[in-house]
């Protein structure tokens, strides 16, 4: 009788003690201890309250904490008072209208001179896609009586994504994006490619500079991807960067050559219209120099008397402008780019001076195929064709 009672006795007490256990047990019922953090796991610490009057987070209520093999980074902390805002402690300031006491407590400004307002934004855009960046209202303080408040009144709502704790500023929730107009999840933007190797014009976009770009996952990724690298290529894109030679531009395998003319010179033009001596300084930084008004007249065309060989008597050895330059160096009729071996148009600068003038050299004008002469003081009145042999 008595062992059949022991006997009861010890089933039950092990059967409070498996359901007691805290934690899991295996097939037999016995307990086991939990399994230990992987490295790199992650897990969010909350911070403990904070005093409720007068305050707000500095900066953040709850943080990451990843597991290093060893303990959770960044460790666990105590609510604090710290004017210095973290996102990876627990502490709070004081918000306004509150000043603090010294002592860890927010209470209200005593001084009569200070006052407080509280200034409301601007609606932002209606819809889901928008939140606030990061307030939508803002304590502004004065300590002129009421005169004038700071941080000021932001009248312009605004899309931001620099977070504020003083501006009137949204920015797009999770799954949207930003397409420059709108937050949306049908996201768009513009790709723009680096810029072509040089502005000498030896190089033209194939086929574009910039293109447009898909995102069916609210700006995550992006379709065509970013092509961060400009290149050569003959076959055309609308969907990567890449460039080819210009017109009368060769491809060397490294760079584009500029167009090689009869007398065995090559031709380099910059885009902008440059000074004279900045004319001289850019083909000097490529190793050339401004061609002579001999040179440049042989990228004339079309126009008989202006040619090289041709009845005006305008060349290195003839550069006074009384008796050297007649009405046959006028040129033709305009027409655009038709006098020019290489179809360019407007003033070009020549490197020889105009003998009986000071500080004026000729120049081509590819409109007409006309000669003429401007001063190197001047700015913005010619192109140039740097020549190299």
């Amino acid at each position: 009788m008595y062992s059949r009672n022991i006997k009861i006795a010890i089933a039950a007490l092990l059967a409070v003690f498996i359901f007691s256990c805290d934690g899991d047990t295996d097939f037999k019922g016995l307990y086991t201890e939990p399994e230990p953090p992987q490295m790199g796991e992650t897990k969010t610490f909350e911070c403990k309250s904070k005093p409720d009057k007068g305050t707000e987070w500095n900066t953040v209520s709850e943080y990451i904490q990843t597991w290093d093999g060893t303990t959770w980074q960044p460790p666990e902390t105590e609510t604090v008072y710290n004017e210095y805002p973290s996102t990876t402690s627990c502490q709070y300031k004081c918000a306004m209208p509150y000043i603090s006491n010294g002592y860890g407590a927010c209470v209200e400004d005593p001084n009569p001179n200070n006052k407080y307002k509280l200034y409301k934004c601007p609606a932002m855009p209606d819809g889901e896609g928008y939140e606030w960046n990061t307030v939508s209202e803002y304590w502004q303080q004065s300590t002129d009586q009421g005169y004038s408040y700071y941080p000021v009144d932001d009248l312009t709502t605004e899309y931001n994504l620099n977070s504020s704790t003083t501006s009137c500023q949204y920015k797009c929730t999770a799954g949207y994006s930003w397409n420059g107009t709108v937050c949306t999840t049908a996201a768009s933007k513009v790709f723009n490619c680096n810029p072509l190797p040089d502005d000498s014009g030896a190089y033209v976009w194939n086929t574009v500079s910039s293109y447009s770009q898909e995102s069916s996952d609210g700006g995550i990724t992006y379709s065509p991807a970013d092509d961060s690298t400009t290149e050569y290529n003959e076959t055309g894109s609308t969907t990567s960067c890449q460039f080819k030679c210009a017109e009368n531009y060769t491809w060397d395998g490294t760079r584009c050559f500029a167009w090689q003319d009869a007398a065995g010179y090559y031709w380099y033009k910059k885009d902008a219209q440059p000074t004279y001596n900045e004319a001289a300084a850019y083909c000097s930084s490529i190793g050339g120099s401004i061609p002579s008004i001999d040179q440049i007249r042989f990228l004339i065309q079309n126009c008989t008397d202006t040619v090289t060989g041709g009845a005006c008597t305008v060349t290195t050895s003839c550069t006074t402008w009384a008796s050297c330059k007649g009405t046959n160096c006028d040129g033709c009729s305009e027409s655009y780019g038709y006098y020019s071996v290489l179809s360019d148009s407007g003033w070009f600068w020549s490197s020889t001076l105009v003998s009986d003038q000071t500080n004026y050299v000729f120049t081509v004008n590819f409109d007409t195929g006309g000669i003429s002469m401007a001063s190197i003081a001047d700015n913005g009145v010619a192109f140039i064709r740097c020549i190299k042999n």
